[in-house]
């Protein structure tokens, strides 16, 4: 036996705690979703992000999830990603969110390429959070509908629907409505009234999409003097989230006034959020450099001293 602790982040909090009470903990000692059972609760806090909770009894193999759920009305929200144990300690699951969600994923991802995604989610610093757009004529809102009534602008792209809700009619399909470049959710069938319509739409933000993450870390070269055979998963990671940083840094200098020099990271500029993303850029160059020396290093059979 080992001991694990497992750290839950709830990213917004205030929409969880609207609808649930209760984090359930179920646990499969075998690692098949059959066998998984009930295991242990967590009180979900008003205000209160992330949750600590120790396993005292748990083996490398073990398999657990976690459930939103009410103790007074006994609704469960769905099943999250299955977390492996694996080796002992701390185990953090980012981006735990509203799991009432009705509409599709984009994308279904295995394990492995789950981990691979939070991993560089961690690294860039991109957890996803829930928000929730509802509009209607005494809220607001219509101004992001589009002239024909057919298209809606999410209020912080972009991002991923997980329940969308039209005039007290849940749409659980992709084909309607569907999402355009993780911006605007547009209907085919019925139309959004800006006189007298209810559109509700509960849905993921974040900076890249898991889909996007994953093409790029797919795509992303061994990083010099790396080869296929000698870069480590790591690695790839790593050089995955500085491809990221400067796609994205690069689409903000398009948008931001001040002066910026992506290549020589030494200028300054005003802005907060570029001044962040130039520090994670840096970081992670650095975390890529040393982690390629030791590996080059400890691959060494022999050092010749003259």
């Amino acid at each position: 036996m080992a001991s694990y602790v497992l750290t839950i982040f709830v990213p917004d909090i205030s929409a969880v705690t609207a609808l649930f009470d209760t984090i359930r903990i179920y646990r499969s000692t075998t690692g098949k979703v059959s066998d998984r059972t009930l295991y242990n609760t967590i009180a979900l806090v008003v205000g209160t992000n992330s949750y600590d909770w120790t396993d005292a009894s748990g083996e490398s193999s073990y398999v657990v999830w976690f459930t939103y759920f009410n103790s007074t009305s006994l609704n469960e929200g769905g099943f999250s990603d299955s977390i492996l144990y694996g080796t002992a300690g701390q185990k953090f699951m980012p981006g735990f969110s509203f799991s009432d969600a009705t509409y599709p994923e984009e994308h279904s991802l295995y394990f492995t390429d789950q981990t691979t995604v939070d991993k560089i989610r961690d690294y860039i610093g991109d957890y996803k959070t829930v928000k929730r757009d509802y509009v209607s004529s005494t809220s607001g809102g219509f101004e992001r509908v589009s002239e024909d009534e057919y298209s809606y602008r999410l209020s912080d792209p972009p991002g991923w629907p997980l329940k969308v809700t039209l005039d007290s009619v849940a749409y659980t399909t992709l084909s309607d409505p569907v999402v355009d470049g993780y911006e605007f959710v547009t209907f085919s069938g019925n139309t959004i009234s800006t006189v007298s319509g209810i559109l509700d739409i509960w849905y993921e933000s974040h900076r890249f999409s898991d889909r996007e993450i994953l093409k790029a870390y797919l795509s992303e070269p061994p990083p010099p003097p790396m080869t296929a055979s000698t870069v480590t998963t790591n690695m790839l990671r790593l050089a995955t989230s500085i491809t990221l940083l400067e796609v994205e840094l690069r689409q903000l200098m398009g948008s931001t006034a001040g002066s910026w020099n992506l290549q020589s990271e030494l200028s300054y500029n005003p802005d907060p959020i570029l001044r962040a993303r130039q520090t994670d850029l840096v970081t992670l160059r650095k975390k890529l450099e040393n982690l390629i020396d030791s590996t080059l290093l400890i691959s060494m059979e022999g050092i010749r001293i003259d």
